[in-house]
């Protein structure tokens, strides 16, 4: 297990928590416990455990002499291994570092918690169309196209008025193509059966006009 801006030479010879303790100041950190207890499930049957997406902050020394905590994300094996007469010579302990992968991941998810909030201060109907354009995907949190506030599947010849659906396909079909947004108007569907025009500045969402 080696952090980036860790050397080998940091690491030859330490025992592993000592090379690897705790942060002291950062109670999320769980990194030594949850290893700790994989080691021991180790021990006690025999078999290896696998860690997935661990967060175990690596120490790593200033050159000030300080000493800080590098925050990174490790899956891990933890491997017994034998002797030929099943006598337990070691534990093979692998990572591998998916801080960049957790990451992303967590500021995806980050995104859209903010576009959610986003959509539901500001917009009365979401939706989404599957690649081939049969169907949409809606979240009508104000019941003005469906009355839920959940994803529901609607096709498209339901929802989107007949005389806007080509030049609406048109327009998100181009989107698509450059890899762009779009701004048209067109004509939807309403709960009560009559049609409200739409202003959909984005390829996944739309605001209502009335």
């Amino acid at each position: 297990m080696q952090g980036a801006s860790r050397t080998r030479e940091d690491l030859v010879g330490r025992l592993l928590f000592d090379a690897f303790p705790e942060s002291p100041d950062d109670v999320e950190d769980t990194g030594a416990a949850a290893l700790r207890a994989s080691l021991v499930r180790v021990l006690e049957t025999g078999t290896a455990q696998a860690m997935p997406a661990q967060r175990y902050p690596i120490e790593v020394p200033q050159g000030s002499g300080e000493v800080c905590y590098e925050e990174r994300y490790w899956s891990a094996l933890n491997t017994p291994i034998f002797d030929e007469n099943r006598q337990l010579i070691c534990v093979s302990h692998t990572t591998t570092d998916i801080t960049d992968q957790v990451r992303a991941e967590l500021a995806l998810r980050e995104s859209e918690e903010r576009l959610r909030a986003y959509i539901v201060a500001t917009s009365d109907v979401v939706y989404r169309m599957s690649p081939d354009w049969k169907y949409m995907h809606g979240l009508d949190g104000r019941g003005i196209l469906k009355t839920t506030t959940e994803w529901a599947e609607w096709k498209m010849e339901e929802y989107v008025h007949p005389d806007e659906r080509e030049r609406s396909r048109a327009a998100i079909e181009t989107a698509i193509r450059q890899k762009s947004v779009f701004d048209l108007e067109h004509r939807v569907l309403r709960a009560d059966g009559t049609y409200g025009w739409v202003i959909p500045p984005f390829l996944e969402h739309a605001k209502s006009r009335g």
